[in-house]
């Protein structure tokens, strides 16, 4: 008996070698196979059968695997809801508020809107409301301009054409403080016409000062501001006035009615009241409406029932 030994490699070892030759296309040369197979008892090794089912198995991976990927949806056509043709994001357009300057001191009460027909001074508008279609006298609040009408005074003329060139035709907002009307039924507004807050810019620009009558008086901090810097500036008003002032003449009072009075006076506003017949002539009564105007007492016999600045219309 030879004393060689002979080793036997498990067959676990030969089917390893066979698998990974017939997947991975390793060509093994056929006498080092031969010696392989050699080592294990050739009846009980099928190498065909072990190449085939290694080939079937691998097969069957790389198909699941195909599988799987193509289980994915495609993706769609739809463009997104985010993106322009050229890929760039645009942002979502947003209306944009232009700060009206000096109005922050406004109260937040409901707006009106309306288109001004008409401009009587400086301070005084008359304004076609599109809530009702009527015709009212708007005050300005928190600030007042020198006078046009009857007496005119120092930079009166050129307050009123400001007032117009800033309000007339135009649609604009009325805000009220806290009184509805004054004492001769005109509405008392804050205005805002084309982003412009007439009051505050009539003031600003010196064409205007500030007159603080309560509770009206949301206002009066910011218009006394741009008050004081139009005074500093010498704007408008505040500017040095001519040396003569050219007032307009009042008209005369008819001699012998009871609108008439003593002196160079057209009519006594302290006296007995009068009524529009009593003045006979629309000049008459304008005169004295003018004149107790001007001395403080208003309208004290009510000859303007409009309040229009027009006293007495249907008198000839």
């Amino acid at each position: 008996m030879s004393n060689k030994k002979r080793f036997k490699l498990p067959i676990g070892c030969l089917l390893a070698a066979g698998i990974l030759a017939t997947i991975c296309g390793i060509v093994v040369p056929f006498s080092t196979r031969a010696s392989l197979f050699s080592l294990a008892p050739a009846a009980t090794l099928d190498t065909n059968g072990i190449a085939t089912a290694a080939f079937q198995t691998a097969l069957a991976l790389n198909l699941e695997t195909q599988a799987a990927a193509s289980s994915f949806p495609e993706p769609t056509s739809a463009p997104s809801p985010f993106a322009t043709d050229t890929g760039i994001a645009l942002p979502t357009s947003t209306e944009v508020v232009i700060p009206v300057t000096g109005a922050d001191c406004i109260p937040d009460n409901p707006p009106q809107t309306g288109v001004v027909v008409d401009v009587v001074d400086g301070d005084t508008i008359k304004v076609l409301l599109d809530e009702d279609g009527q015709t009212y006298s708007v005050r300005y609040i928190g600030m007042d301009t020198p006078e046009n009408t009857g007496q005119v005074e120092y930079f009166g003329p050129e307050a009123t054409a400001k007032n117009a060139e800033l309000v007339y035709g135009k649609t604009v907002t009325l805000i009220k403080d806290v009184s509805e009307t004054d004492q001769y039924g005109r509405l008392l507004r804050y205005i805002i016409a084309d982003g412009v807050f007439v009051n505050y810019e009539l003031v600003a620009q010196g064409y205007a000062n500030t007159a603080s009558f309560p509770p009206d008086v949301a206002c009066i901090p910011t218009f006394q501001a741009v008050e004081q810097r139009a005074s500093t500036l010498k704007l408008g008003l505040w500017g040095a006035p001519p040396t003569q002032v050219i007032l307009l003449p009042l008209p005369t009072a008819p001699s012998g009615g009871s609108g008439g009075s003593s002196g160079n006076a057209p009519c006594d506003c302290s006296g007995p009241d009068l009524d529009c017949p009593d003045f006979g002539y629309h000049t008459a009564a304008q005169a004295c409406y003018n004149y107790c105007v001007s001395q403080g007492y208003g309208d004290v016999f009510r000859l303007d029932r409009d309040i229009d600045g027009s006293a007495c219309e249907d008198l000839p």
